[in-house]
C-alpha cells in the first residue's frame, strides 16, 4: 500500500515540477553530481535520480532500502532491470548491439531464461539451475 502511495506522490511531484518549470519559465533543473534523491522520514532513499555518461538513470528503492527497479541509460540505448526484495537482479530488457535483449534469473543470481536478437536474427535459451543449456534456438 506505501508503494501505491509513493508512486503517486511520485507522479504528482512530476506534474508540479512541470507546471512550475510551465508557469514560472525555468527551462531545466540541475541534478547534482551524486544524483537527486528522494528520502522517507526515517532517512531512507525510496527515488534516486542521476546523470550518467550515457544520460541519466532513476531507481527506486524497497523499504529496505534496497534497490529493486532501474531505468538507466546506456550505450545501445536503455535499460530496464527488476530485482526481487534483496536487491538482486532477476530480469532485465535492454536495448543491445543488434536489437533487443531480455533476461531472466533466479534468486541465485544466475540466468535461467534468454531471448535477444542477434546480427543476423534473434534467439531464445533456456537454462537448468546448474547453468546447463537445456534448450537452445537456432542450435
Amino acid at each position: 500500500m506505501r508503494n501505491k502511495y509513493f508512486l503517486l506522490f511520485f507522479g504528482l511531484l512530476i506534474i508540479l515540477i512541470f507546471n512550475a518549470c510551465q508557469t514560472q519559465k525555468v527551462n531545466k533543473i540541475i541534478i547534482p553530481k551524486e544524483g537527486l534523491q528522494f528520502v522517507s522520514e526515517d532517512g531512507k532513499v525510496l527515488f534516486l535520480m542521476k546523470a550518467t555518461e550515457y544520460g541519466g538513470s532513476l531507481f527506486i528503492y524497497n523499504n529496505q532500502g534496497k534497490r529493486i527497479c532501474g531505468i538507466t541509460a546506456f550505450i545501445y540505448g536503455g535499460t530496464f532491470g527488476i530485482a526481487n526484495n534483496e536487491g538482486e537482479l532477476v530480469a532485465s530488457m535492454a536495448a543491445a548491439q543488434y536489437g533487443g535483449d531480455f533476461g531472466v534469473s533466479n534468486n541465485e543470481r544466475r540466468v535461467v531464461a534468454g531471448m535477444g536478437a542477434t546480427k543476423n536474427d534473434g534467439g531464445l535459451a533456456i537454462w537448468n539451475n546448474k547453468g546447463e543449456i537445456i534448450f537452445k534456438q537456432p542450435k
